[in-house]
Parts: structure tokens; sequence; C-alpha cells
């Protein structure tokens, strides 16, 4: 499990490098809240706020400029 925690923890870090940043990070593995290592791995993780409610997602992503990040299409 060490070498997984150190994983998510990079991923989690390159989606979040700085203090302006900001995205979603879904685990949807329900062991994370039911398991006891899962509880370790989001202990593992930067202090962040967390849901398990997709509305709180979809109100969240609602407030981010997507123009800001759009691929130009080619």
């Amino acid at each position: 499990i060490p070498q997984a925690q150190i994983r998510l923890k990079q991923g989690f870090g390159r989606l979040v490098r700085t203090k302006t940043d900001h995205g979603v990070v879904a685990i949807l593995d329900v062991r994370i809240h039911k398991k006891f290592y899962g509880r370790e791995f989001l202990r593992y993780l930067p202090h962040c706020p967390g849901t398990k409610k997709i509305s709180r997602v979809r109100e969240f992503l609602g407030t981010v400029d997507l123009e800001e990040y759009a691929v130009a299409e080619e």
C-alpha cells in the first residue's frame, strides 16, 4: 500500500501545484471510506474539502472558468 499512497499523492500534486490551482480528484473506490487502509490513503493526501455527493462536485465545477482550461481544437 505505501507505493500506492505515494502514487496517489503524486497524482494529486500534479493537479494542484499552487494555492490558486483547483480541480477535482475523484476516488470512486468505496474502500476509501469503508476500510482502515482507505482512511490511511486520505490521511496521506494534502488537506482539502471532500464530498460524497456529485451535486457538490457539479456546484464546484460550475464556479470554474472552463474557457481558461479549454484545449484548442485542430
